[in-house]
């Protein structure tokens, strides 16, 4: 079984928090618990994102929102659907396009993709 975990984007400050499941601590000494992270009113405006139990060719780990790039050529998002079984979809970025990806996001297709971004870290791999 995979493990459960989150990484957290942080809208205000730009920048990626991993393995938030088990809590931050901040520089100030502040900390954040995983439930904070749901706070709709939150300073921060987190967006949370679940690994999907795979890695890339590279051997990092895949989560929801990764920008992917299949076989050199393709340019794909992870994004949770909990439709199947597999609960992630990659599908293109083109918004009138949409095509889905679903088998890439199974066993035995790490060799396929390789992870070259982050949506919230680089919104222009979507264009």
């Amino acid at each position: 079984m995979n493990p459960i975990k989150f990484m957290a984007w942080d809208n205000v400050d730009k920048c990626m928090f991993h393995e938030v499941q088990n809590g931050i601590d901040f520089d100030d000494g502040s900390r954040y618990e995983f439930s904070d992270f749901f706070n709709r009113d939150d300073y921060h405006k987190w967006e949370l994102f679940q690994f999907t139990g795979l890695q890339d060719k590279n051997g990092e780990e895949v989560y929801d929102g990764h920008v992917l790039r299949y076989k050199g050529e393709h340019t794909l998002i992870v994004k949770w659907d909990g439709k199947d079984f597999l609960g992630f979809d990659a599908v293109t970025p083109d918004h009138f396009d949409n095509k889905v990806y679903d088998c890439l996001l199974a066993v035995g297709y790490e060799k396929y993709i390789e992870i070259i971004g982050h949506k919230c870290a680089h919104p222009e791999l979507l264009r």
